[in-house]
C-alpha cells in the first residue's frame, strides 16, 4: 500500500499522541473533518504493526517523523 503524507501529520501526532497511540479511546475533537482525519491516522498507526508500507514523503518530513519533532 502507498500512503501519501503531508506536513499536518507531524503536528497531529504531536498534538493528539494520547488518542493516536491508544492511551485514550475517545477522539479529542468534535469537528467532523478533523475527527475523520484523526481516526484514519489512528487506524494507519494500528495497521502499521501488521503490514508493509511504502511512504511517499519528502526526506525532511520523514526525518521529523523519525525524530519525533513536530514542525512549528
Amino acid at each position: 500500500m502507498l500512503i501519501f503524507l503531508d506536513t499536518n501529520i507531524v503536528q497531529y501526532c504531536a498534538l493528539y499522541d494520547d488518542f493516536l497511540c491508544g492511551d485514550t479511546e475517545a477522539c479529542p475533537v468534535s469537528e467532523p473533518q478533523m475527527r475523520t482525519e484523526l481516526v484514519a491516522l489512528k487506524w494507519m498507526i494500528e495497521l502499521e504493526a501488521i503490514a508493509s508500507w511504502d511512504f511517499a514523503v519528502s526526506p525532511q518530513l520523514i526525518a521529523e517523523l523519525r525524530d519525533g519533532n513536530p514542525m512549528t
